[in-house]
């Protein structure tokens, strides 16, 4: 029986290949970069690298007009990045009884959240018993210098941007953790994108990304590439 549906890969890997990619930090991003696949194109697409066969292509595109194209998926994570985002939103809210309010909590990738998670309603607690409640974003490591000593630990425990609001009357006080994110030009570079984008997939270290794509003989064939940011 054929399960084809428009918009959705078509997965012949094991449950434990699957249950292996799911745990990794970027998650299963075989599954994600098909599905974007299979949505942008609305063809039958498979994910078909089981490790049945060396050196397969991860994924094949069906068309129903012309021949059948290849992708080849590989990411660039950085894995600071990748392990800080996977950790916070492991977590991300944080209900917490005793506050009067909605903590925004931002850390970076050297938090210490085994350390932070615990302590950190009873370090909020002390900044709303101060009076202590308006954005406080101090990416440049001033936090450290910060005349508040609770906002000096924060800062030691991985903290580099804190706020906080209010709840709404159908809300309750909680602490919602995100990982640092990245600056940069506002403005698109394309050129230079496309510049670092030629350099990545001609490296080395891509030899076999290019030789799996070859072997397949297939007129159309691309690499779907997956790109983290890089946190300072």
């Amino acid at each position: 029986m054929d399960d084809f549906q428009p918009g959705y890969p078509i997965d012949l890997r094991s449950d434990g290949m699957r249950g292996r990619d799911a745990r990794r930090y970027e998650g299963d991003f075989e599954y994600l970069a098909a599905r974007v696949i299979a949505r942008l194109t609305g063809e039958r697409v498979v994910i078909q690298d089981d490790n049945s066969i060396q050196s397969m292509a991860d994924v094949r595109i069906e068309y129903g007009d012309r021949p059948t194209a290849f992708v080849e998926i590989v990411s660039d994570v950085d894995p600071d990045y990748a392990q800080l985002h996977q950790l916070v939103f492991r977590g991300q809210e944080m209900g917490s009884p005793s506050l009067g309010r909605i903590w925004y909590v931002t850390v970076s990738k050297l938090a210490k959240l085994k350390s932070l998670k615990p302590a950190l309603e009873a370090f909020l607690r002390r900044l709303e018993d101060a009076g202590v409640f308006l954005e406080l974003v101090q990416p440049d490591g001033s936090l450290a210098q910060s005349p508040v000593e609770e906002l000096r630990q924060l800062n030691g425990l991985g903290v580099v941007q804190l706020c906080s609001r209010l709840p709404q009357p159908d809300e309750e006080p909680k602490i919602l953790l995100y990982p640092q994110g990245v600056g940069g030009l506002a403005e698109q570079d394309w050129q230079t994108f496309i510049t670092w984008l030629a350099g990545f997939l001609s490296a080395p270290g891509q030899a076999d990304v290019r030789k799996k794509l070859e072997q397949t003989g297939a007129v159309e064939r691309h690499a779907f590439v997956g790109e983290s940011p890089r946190v300072p």
